[in-house]
């Protein structure tokens, strides 16, 4: 998915005083995937903004407050912050070329002047985005003007962009879904409204080639709910009395949950790759216009499954704008679509058979032919199959309870949390950090541990025991 934002900022100097001086890229090629000083500059203050957005907002000369009220969608990103981006040598690479090539052929747009798309940029890099966007600024002046000013002045710019209440393109800086980042400044000259400037002119590189924030979500949105479905079924308003009543074959997955399916990037791929094939072609089916079906889909990926199972949701609106609202929308579509099936061979996610899953969540702005009016389009796919395991694992999240619902949610995941997980000897016996969704999972061998997190210089600790199957750990947190 493509997120593309610009932004042209132009400082005019006196008039008389154009430079006739012709201003290079500033990397060499020698040089191409060592970031500049001021290349480092600009990426340290898009990361301060993911770490501590309210207050970069308030040194911009904005109110935190207004912002707050004016952007809803991203208040718990305002408030909480996000992980730091890291520097990715491919996505560099890709915006030094599109930087170079907008100054050599002198357009701004982050369409290339011969078709490209960012995603079609960082795949020629070597980049294989699960999720993309990209940030454009230009700076024009007259007389001299320093790098750091300028990189200064461009990212407020940027930032400014995405916060306005107006902004109707997804953000990137604040944007939960990516994890690397690759920036490029370069210089040179251009002419605007027949004045000739000088320019400073940077391309930013947003990418996820893991798996996405909203695929995260999914996953421990079904893990949650194949861990007490009862529990779930109450909160989306279903009455417990009648699932027990009227489905007897499911009284055994009610009474006693499932172990958690665990993340296969065969099956990600595979259903990843099918949610951009029917938003790409328009339509919303199993079965591809090219007659493939979800086994031809997975063979196709080298899973070999020994039962397998798909799921697909779709939501179309001219309102839904905030992803966690879609997430939310389609994870309780498809809960509620378990219980209309007539076997509990037909269930995916409450599917007592499966153990592994992939999830594929993507959105894609279309125009209504009708009215003309512009929609957003988001499909989910959930693939999940039944394989051999040879170890069992514990599937595990780290949230917030921001809504008191008593349950995990979008946006309620705390990222970057240390998870020990220690013997009945006190002994660490492994070690990790949560997700962009506060989820965590490891594979571990059977025995009695307690999970362990710090937040706040508050320890939560849980003790849990792991056999033959995957087992789910919930760690709510104040």
């Amino acid at each position: 998915m493509a997120l593309m934002a610009a932004t042209l900022l132009i400082l005019v100097g006196p008039v008389g005083s154009v430079s006739g001086e012709a201003y290079e890229p500033m990397g060499t090629e020698d040089s191409e995937i060592i970031p500049s000083q001021v290349e480092l500059q600009l990426m340290a203050k898009i990361n301060e903004a993911r770490k501590n957005p309210l207050q970069t907002v308030a040194g911009l000369g904005l109110d935190p407050q207004t912002v707050l009220q004016q952007r809803p969608e991203l208040k718990e990103i305002l408030i909480n912050g996000l992980p730091p981006l890291e520097i990715n040598e491919n996505l560099y690479t890709a915006a030094e070329m599109h930087t170079r090539d907008m100054l050599a052929q002198h357009y701004y747009s982050s369409t290339s002047a011969d078709g490209r798309t960012v995603s079609d940029r960082m795949i020629e890099s070597g980049y294989m985005p699960t999720a993309c966007g990209e940030n454009l600024g230009m700076l024009a002046f007259i007389h001299f003007l320093p790098p750091e000013k300028a990189v200064a002045l461009i990212f407020e710019n940027m930032l400014r962009d995405e916060l306005s209440p107006d902004q109707k393109r997804p953000v990137n800086i604040l944007n939960p879904n990516f994890k690397d980042i690759g920036v490029y400044l370069g210089t040179g000259s251009w002419v605007l409204e027949s004045t000739k400037y000088n320019v400073y002119l940077a391309s930013c590189d947003f990418g996820n080639d893991g798996v996405t924030y909203s695929d995260q979500v999914l996953i421990a949105l079904i893990n949650q709910a194949r861990h007490n479905p009862v529990k779930i079924a109450e909160a989306l308003g279903m009455d417990k009395g009648k699932l027990f009543e009227n489905r007897l074959d499911l009284v055994s997955v009610l009474s006693h949950g499932l172990s958690p399916v665990t993340l296969n990037h065969g099956l990600y791929n595979a259903a990843r790759g099918h949610v951009r094939d029917m938003l790409e072609k328009g339509y919303v089916s199993h079965i591809s216009p090219d007659g493939k079906t979800p086994e031809d889909r997975l063979a196709e990926q080298d899973y070999e499954a020994i039962t397998c199972g798909e799921a697909i949701g779709s939501v179309i609106s001219g309102s839904i704008d905030i992803s966690h609202i879609a997430l939310e929308m389609l994870f309780e579509k498809q809960f509620h679509a378990e219980f209309t099936h007539n076997s509990i061979k037909d269930l995916v996610i409450l599917n007592p058979d499966y153990n592994e899953i992939g999830v594929g969540f993507q959105s894609k702005k279309t125009v209504n032919a009708g009215s003309a009016a512009e929609e957003n389009n988001s499909i989910v796919v959930f693939d999940l199959a039944n394989r051999i395991i040879e170890k069992p694992c514990f599937f595990g999240v780290v949230y917030r309870d921001i809504d008191s619902d008593g349950n995990y949610g979008p946006g309620e995941g705390i990222a970057n949390i240390k998870v020990q997980i220690v013997d009945e000897l006190k002994t660490i016996v492994n070690e990790m950090e949560t997700d962009l969704s506060g989820s965590f999972y490891a594979e571990i061998e059977p025995d009695c541990y307690t999970a362990r997190v710090i937040c706040h210089d508050t320890a939560y600790e849980k003790k849990f025991e792991i056999n033959e199957l995957n087992r789910f750990i919930e760690m709510q947190v104040q």
